[in-house]
Formats: structure tokens, sequence, C-alpha cells
């Protein structure tokens, strides 16, 4: 059996690596490529049934994924909009699993119980398609923030709301009291287990200068710590997202620049992995879905309800969310309110969710078939059209946008090298003729790049507030670093931190409400 296992794997591999090079003929979302390339498999003579376990997706797929994508997400980005991220991944979340419920129940006439279980499985949101596209296509920081903070959230907000439903339709006893415990363990424990760990991780790392052991370090970090919230009963996926986030906050003093590079590509590619392994998998789950539905009962009707409740419960998340963020003084762009609906894709945590249902729950066949229903249908319609929706609404400025990012990155890199001739000069590793010539020629293509850049700001001047708002939030972050450095080296009271942190997080909320 461990042959046909690494046959399988290898088979996994080969597929993956070949819908990578077509995407970039075809010009779709590799992970929705994926999607459609794991159904057509799954028709194909000989194709084992791969039918994913949520152990699998939970334990295996799970960490890699959130603890690179909050490793990554900017700290003070998150900060400036912790109340759009907060609204829509924790009462958003609630609201969407009520509101679905309420609608199957009354349009579909599914019970009551299995209408709210439902609800909770497909409240949290899976973007992976949708912010590969923010990159490609140049969407505004601040957009892409909200939308990764949101998804990286309510995972475990979802899954604590539908374990809790759960154990109440199994019989067992719950009084508001017993769901204030849940969400004290689960949710405020998560957290807090994850600042820990990353703050504990963070030091170690510091003390230690060898990439390879480092990277182990990480990989425990992220594994390590979702297995031990999970087994003292919190919430595995808020404990390792608040642990990338804090490890991601202090990557500058856990890490060497070396580290970071051979750290950085080793978990890239594990992303990578983990999503191609995850979606095509979720491709190959066509069949056995379809087998299910051939039991001769038509639930045509109970799917489309749901894929509509599902649409209709996000509008009105969103618009409710955008309405108090306008209230308190935070509006986002009209237009990002269509966006927010269309990036709202359902995943591998909802399927997760629905395969851990128990073999004796009576609606489990069709809980886990309008899952499939629901998942199949964000990722291949609204995934393939949310280009359009971008575009359409104004949400992006492709061309200008990318023009101005590359010619800033080639001027970096030529003033980049222009330091390193000086470098070079100093340490007399080249002679004064060769440094001479290169740095004249360095120079002159600078002041050709320079010109670039003032014609492309001639063009567009909302680039130029872009770059300042950047530069001004850069500055703000060193600041509180510089901060918390002097307190950690005695050199400023708590007290006085505390103050001057508050002073600092001020001035960051005027250049975010301006």
């Amino acid at each position: 059996m461990p042959e046909a296992t690494v046959g399988i794997v290898l088979t996994l591999l080969i597929v993956t690596a070949f819908v990578a090079i077509a995407v970039r003929i075809i010009r779709i979302p590799y992970s929705i490529a994926l999607v459609l390339v794991g159904g057509a498999l799954a028709f194909l003579p000989g194709i084992p049934d791969l039918v994913l376990s949520p152990g699998v997706i939970l334990t295996l797929f799970l960490p890699v994924l959130l603890f690179h994508g909050a490793y990554h997400l900017d700290l003070a980005e998150l900060r400036a909009n912790l109340l759009a991220v907060v609204s829509l991944a924790f009462p958003g979340v609630l609201l969407t699993a009520g509101l679905v419920g309420l609608a199957l129940h009354l349009v579909a006439q599914l019970p009551w119980p299995t209408a709210f279980l439902f609800g909770a499985i497909v409240a949290a949101t899976d973007p992976v398609a949708v912010l590969s596209l923010f990159g490609e296509l140049g969407a505004p920081r601040r957009l892409a923030t909200i939308v990764t903070g949101e998804s990286l959230f309510n995972d475990g907000t979802a899954l604590v709301v539908f374990a809790t439903l759960l154990s109440i339709i199994q019989g067992e006893a719950v009084t508001p009291a017993s769901i204030g415990l849940v969400v004290l363990i689960e949710v405020v424990g998560g957290i807090a287990l994850g600042l820990g760990i990353g703050l504990i991780g963070s030091l170690v790392l510091a003390r230690i200068n060898d990439a390879l052991i480092e990277t182990t370090i990480t990989l425990v970090m992220a594994y390590g710590g979702f297995l031990l919230a999970t087994a003292i009963g919190s919430s595995g996926p808020l404990e390792t997202v608040t642990a990338a986030l804090m490890l991601g906050a202090r990557r500058q003093r856990a890490f060497s620049s070396a580290t970071r590079l051979a750290a950085g590509a080793t978990w890239e590619f594990l992303d990578f992995l983990a999503n191609s392994f995850l979606f095509l998998l979720v491709g190959l789950q066509l069949r056995p879905i379809l087998v299910i539905t051939q039991s001769g009962q038509n639930i045509a009707w109970e799917v489309v309800s749901a894929i509509l409740a599902v649409i209709i419960a996000r509008v009105i998340v969103v618009w409710l969310t955008m309405a108090w963020l306008a209230a308190r003084h935070q509006p986002l762009p009209p237009s990002w309110g269509v966006t927010f609906v269309w990036a709202g894709l359902r995943g591998a945590v909802s399927l997760a969710a629905a395969l851990s249902l128990p073999l004796g729950y009576g609606d489990r066949s069709l809980v886990l078939v309008l899952t499939f229903a629901v998942v199949l249908f964000t990722l291949l319609v609204q995934g393939l059209t949310i280009r359009s929706i971008l575009l359409r609404f104004q949400v992006v400025a492709a061309r200008a946008a990318s023009a101005f990012d590359l010619a800033w990155g080639r001027l970096t890199l030529l003033e980049r090298g222009r330091q390193a001739i000086a470098r070079l000069r100093a340490e007399q590793r080249i002679t004064p003729q060769v440094s001479e010539r290169l740095d004249a020629e360095y120079g002159a293509l600078i002041e050709t790049q320079q010109a670039t850049l003032a014609a492309l700001v001639a063009q567009d001047t909302e680039l130029v507030a872009a770059q300042e708002f950047l530069a001004r939030r850069a500055i703000f972050q060193a600041q509180r670093d510089a901060l918390e450095e002097e307190a950690l080296s005695g050199q400023l009271a708590p007290e006085t931190l505390a103050v001057l942190l508050q002073e600092v997080d001020e001035q960051a909320n005027q250049l975010l409400e301006a």
C-alpha cells in the first residue's frame, strides 16, 4: 500500500505542475483550474475515489495555509482595518449562519437543526482564488487586507459555531453559561495560546542562527500550536493565525535576512503544495458526491435555495458592515461592497465541517450535497467572474498601478546596485577606474528610471497619494518597533511606552480616516 500512496501523491504533483503551466496560457485562477481538472479526472476510468476526510483538511492542510497567510499579513494594515475584519469574521459569521438557516427552513422546508447547521458550515469564506487575482490586477492593499483578515479569522469562528450547534442537536445540555464558557475556552483561549506561542517562538528563533533549524521551528509552531490548542479544547485555527501574526510582527528581530529568505521559500512551497492538493481533491469529490445524489430524491430546489441563501446572506452582512463602518467614521468605497460579496467564496473548511457530521445524522447526505454545491458554485461562478466585477466597478486600475510598481522596483534595483559598487570600492575589491565607470553607468540608468516614474505620476496623481500613505504607514510601524525595542532594553517604563504607543496609533488612525 505504501507504493500505491506514493503513486497517488506523485500523480497529484504531476497534475498540479501541468495545471500551473497551463494557467499561464488560459489565464484563469490556478485554484479554480485545479477544481475543474479534478472534476474531470474524477470520471476517468481507473481513477480511485479519493474521499477527503475532515482530519486531512483540518490537521494536514489548514495549519500550513493559515500560518502562511497570517505571517505575511501586515500587522499595521490589520490594525488599521481591525474593525472591518472583526465585524465580518465574528458577528458576520453568526449572522450568516442565522440568515442561511432561516432561509432554508422557510423556503426549502429543511428542519430547523439541519438548516442552522448548514448555515454554520457555509459561514466561513475561502478567497484564495480571489486574492491571487487581487495581486495580479493591483487591487488596493486595504481591500486585500480586509478580505484576507476576514478569511483567516472566520474559519475558527465558523467551526466553533458549528461544533456548538452540533452539540445542541445531539442532545447535550447547553445553557447560556456553558456557551459562554465554550467561547471563552475556544476563542479567547485560542488567541491567548497563539500569542504565547508566537512570542516564545520568536524569542527562541532570535537566539538561533541556522536557517534549517529556524525553518523547522516555524513548522513546529504551525502544527504543534494547532494540535495543542485542539487537545486542550481551544480553537486551533485562531491559535495558528494569532501565533503567525505575532511571529510576522517580530520577524525582523527573530530572523536574519538569510533565514527570512530560506524560510520564506520553504513556506511558499508548502503553501503552494497545500493549496494545490486541496483544490484538486475538492474537484475529485465530484463523483462521490454525485453518487450520493443518485438516491432518487430530487433536491434541485434545495440546492438552488442554498446557493441563493448564501449569496443573499452575504449581501446583507456586507451591507450592514459597511453601514457600521461609515457610522464609525471608517467608511469604505461603495464599489467595494460588490467585491466583498462576490469574493465570499466557500472552500475546504466548509467541506471539512460537512464531512465531520456523524454518520448516523439523518440529513448528513443532504448537508454534504448542499455544501459541495455551494462550494462548487462560488468557486466556479464567482471565482471566474470576479475579474469582471473588479474592472466593471473600477475597483482596480491595473495598468497604471502595475507600470508604477514595475518602474519603482527597477529604480530600487538600480539604487541597490549603485550602493554595491560603492561598497566594493570601499573594500578595495575593484579599482577606482572600474568603480567610476560602473557608477556613471548606473547613475545614467537611475536618471532615466526617475524620469519614467515622473511621467507615470503625471498621468495619475492618485499614485502619489497611495505612495505617501504607504510611506507614512511604514514610518508609524518603524516608530512602534523602536518604542518596543527601547522598552525591552529597559530604557522606557511600561507606562511611558503605553502613552507613546497610543500617540502613534492615534496618528495612524488619523491617516486612515484622511
